[in-house]
């Protein structure tokens, strides 16, 4: 079976970790199908050198990234037919030396537009894949929905990376009802259990306990109310993995809040480093307003770190029983939470057991079967 695979999700040289699980997701179903991996790139957003490559592109796959022109900001509701022209030469190309089977389209909007007029030219079957902000964020907005609901009646099969997800986009009301739930994954090689001692001397760190969020600085992932925990936690630190556009407001009020001095800013990292992180800390906190399934949950449980979580999207979902949730925007019930969990975190085992099923070989296993039923 060869797959095209067509999505901006990718790690590139201007964010390399950007959407960094979508080579393990890919590389896992190249185990199943042959892949052909399309980024359409922004002009802006250069695409990387050879010598970039290796470090986030396993060559189980072929990646090719052709350059869109679009004015940031503007015209957004032409993103999909701008993305459709500056990449249409490229599948083409691919199509015409390889034919494809059927094209699998991750993120709904813009991409999965695309991605189904991509496949009305090729003359092939369309699986789309929704993540979270697609449907939470860019189906708000009348016109992008109605592009979508295009797409998904184009479409042969539908895969969500939740059911919450699946049940928004029915909210919205589009057509999910036959979605398959099928979350991103994490590499069993990379993130396991590890000793906690050999990951601190690892990382030179000491003191704690150690609190650690891992992801993108936005205002969505609402770390300001992690720092409002943290202020009532006087023994507690935290390591804040990531960057983004948040980071000078977050270091202001860290400064107000006077926890300060008990930050450490470990900025973007790649994966191993991050698995590291994850073995070092007493304890993974994410406090967003909106999720998918927030991969860093799945790695950290896939490494036996405990972690506290607002109950949105998928998360109840991923976690179960196994850790303690609160309502999102709550500062003083997450700090609650994090005592708690601080105090008395689960066994390991039954976190690590909340997740095996998510390792990536059986994601790939999962969604190449898919794919397969549609195109047979």
């Amino acid at each position: 079976m060869r797959v095209l695979a067509f999505s901006s999700l990718h790690p590139s040289l201007g964010a390399p970790t950007t959407a960094a699980w979508m080579p393990g997701r890919l590389s896992a179903l190249a185990a199943h199908a042959a892949v052909s991996a399309v980024v359409p790139r922004q002009r802006g957003c250069w695409p990387l050198p050879a010598a970039a490559r290796a470090a986030v592109e396993p060559r189980a796959y072929q990646l090719q990234e052709p350059t869109f022109w679009a004015l940031r900001g503007l015209h957004r509701e032409r993103r999909p037919a701008q993305m459709l022209a500056g990449a249409w030469p490229t599948v083409a190309a691919l199509h015409a030396a390889q034919p494809c089977q059927v094209v699998l389209g991750h993120y709904l909007w813009p991409d999965g537009v695309a991605a189904a007029a991509l496949a009305a030219r090729l003359g092939r079957p369309l699986v789309l894949v929704a993540h979270g902000s697609d449907v939470n964020e860019q189906c708000a907005v009348p016109a992008r929905r109605a592009q979508v609901g295009g797409a998904l009646q184009q479409a042969a099969a539908l895969i969500c990376v939740s059911r919450a997800l699946q049940q928004r986009l029915l909210e919205w009301g589009l057509p999910a009802t036959d979605a398959t739930i099928l979350p991103c994954g994490y590499d069993p090689q990379v993130f396991r259990p590890q000793p906690r001692a050999a990951a601190r001397r690892a990382l030179a760190l000491s003191g704690g306990p150690w609190l650690l969020y891992v992801g993108a600085f936005r205002r969505l992932k609402r770390i300001d109310l992690l720092l409002e925990a943290l202020g009532r936690l006087p023994e507690a630190r935290l390591a804040l993995v990531g960057d983004g556009p948040e980071r000078t407001r977050l270091a202001d009020q860290a400064r107000r809040l006077g926890v300060a001095h008990r930050l450490l800013w470990a900025g973007a990292l790649p994966s191993a480093r991050v698995a590291t992180w994850y073995a070092a800390a007493d304890l993974v906190v994410l406090a967003s307003e909106r999720e998918g399934t927030p991969t860093v949950l799945t790695e950290a449980l896939a490494c036996g770190t405990p972690v506290v979580a607002t109950r949105v999207g998928g998360i109840p979902e991923l976690v179960g029983d196994a850790a303690l949730l609160v309502e999102p925007g709550a500062a003083r019930a997450l700090a609650d939470a994090l005592a708690a969990t601080l105090a008395e975190p689960p066994p390991a085992d039954r976190l690590t057991a909340r997740v095996r099923r998510l390792a990536w070989p059986e994601i790939g296993a999962a969604e190449a079967q898919i794919l397969e039923s549609v195109v047979h």
